[in-house]
């Protein structure tokens, strides 16, 4: 067996240098890209727990008043959004992970991402409906 050099990873195949898994690109882009969500993510679900804490038990109405003021909205709508692209790319990072094959891969992502893009769509129409009183 021979040594590997320390720019290379072993494989099955074989070694793959450094600038090639370069070129693939993500892993740390994308760990900056969770942390930031993260943090940006604090202080919404905490506005989150309280108005949900707050309105559980209101009747509609009360919960349209006090939805449908702009900072309200616009901070949930924050929220679930912030919340889809961190959930989106949590599972790109487990997909690179767990599943092999290029196809499968790509299904998966696109998948996770069509999905985030459903529940951001859906919120949103959600929320403007409520804030716009119709």
């Amino acid at each position: 067996m021979t040594p590997v050099r320390s720019q290379e990873r072993r494989t099955g195949e074989g070694a793959i240098p450094v600038a090639d898994r370069r070129q693939k690109g993500g892993g740390a882009g994308r760990s900056f890209q969770k942390r930031f969500t993260s943090m940006l993510l604090l202080p919404l679900t905490v506005t989150a727990i309280f108005l949900g804490t707050t309105l559980a038990g209101a009747d509609q109405g009360t919960v349209a008043r006090i939805v449908g003021h702009p900072f309200i909205a616009i901070a949930l709508f924050a929220f679930v959004a912030l919340v889809a692209v961190h959930m989106t790319l949590g599972v790109i990072d487990i997909v690179a992970d767990y599943v092999h094959g290029t196809v499968m891969n790509r299904l998966a992502i696109a998948g996770a991402m069509t999905y985030s893009a459903v529940v951001v769509g859906a919120s949103g129409w959600a929320l403007l409906k409520l804030s716009l009183g119709d």
